[in-house]
């Protein structure tokens, strides 16, 4: 898992658009992505598959707003995990099983919708984890959004935690705004 994206989320909440700002970070990074769900034994395989729709229909969305305005498809390697729990509800566990699963990797970089989480587990989640990044609330979506600026808006506005100097410098190597402020300017 080193040099890795962990993205936690739930089939049955709205995690498109922090799943589409992982996604960037992942191509612009070079990084892998470990999508990361957990799921009742009692509905297993029932859920296994709502899952699967939900990770599709993020997919769908980030190819909708991002990928058609890329000059290239981004090379994200990404890989589903459901753990079964004994919880009828899978959104209590979700923190807990998150921390099992990082606490002892270097090189993850996990990052969090802080709708799924409350405060407390967020807290354990970041001292857990090697480094994380906790994506504003409410990430919203509009058709005049420039896939550049909308990446780096959100990455200010995140909250960073531990995270190497290696990935800031990986992050400062894309010329993606650069280039499209010079395109913008350089129209008129």
């Amino acid at each position: 898992m080193k040099n890795c994206i962990v993205y936690p989320f739930l089939y049955n909440a709205v995690f498109s658009m922090g799943y589409a700002w992982t996604l960037e970070l992942a191509r612009r990074t070079n990084r892998s992505i470990k999508l990361f769900s957990v799921i009742s034994q009692q509905h297993e395989d029932n859920e296994k598959e709502a899952c699967y729709y939900a990770y599709l229909k993020a997919q769908s969305d980030y190819a909708q707003h991002y990928i058609a305005k890329h000059q290239h498809v981004p090379q994200v390697k990404l890989s589903q995990v459901c753990i079964p729990t004994e919880a009828t509800t899978p959104y209590f566990t979700l923190a807990e099983q998150l921390v099992k699963q990082v606490e002892h990797q270097p090189g993850v970089l996990v990052v969090l919708q802080p709708e799924l989480f409350s405060n407390d587990e967020q807290q354990h989640i970041i001292q857990s984890s090697p480094s994380a990044i906790i994506l504003p609330e409410a990430i919203e979506q509009t058709p005049e959004d420039i896939p550049a600026r909308k990446f780096f808006d959100i990455f200010l506005r995140s909250r960073h935690f531990r995270v190497p100097d290696t990935f800031i410098h990986d992050l400062s190597r894309d010329t993606s705004l650069f280039n499209h402020l010079t395109s913008f300017f350089g129209r008129r």
